[in-house]
């Protein structure tokens, strides 16, 4: 007596597994960027596996917000 069909059933699993597949939602992907608040919560890890974080730093702005930069000739 057999109760399983064998190619039935693995037809169906792959069937269901598929559905599920393409019925569930994609996930939602969240930027966070650093802000002064939270920069030493966060570490970051790049491509390579290595982990690093950032450090904050106070600067004074400069007077003249545009910097001018004379480009050589290419041509």
């Amino acid at each position: 007596m057999k109760f399983i069909n064998i190619p039935v059933f693995i037809i169906s699993l792959a069937v269901g597994i598929f559905l599920v597949y393409i019925g569930s939602p994609r996930p939602d992907i969240i930027y966070v960027y650093p802000n002064p608040d939270n920069l030493h919560k966060m570490q970051y890890k790049d491509k390579s596996g290595a982990c690093f974080g950032f450090d904050a730093e106070q600067v004074t702005c400069p007077t003249l917000f545009f910097t001018f930069v004379q480009l050589s000739d290419f041509g």
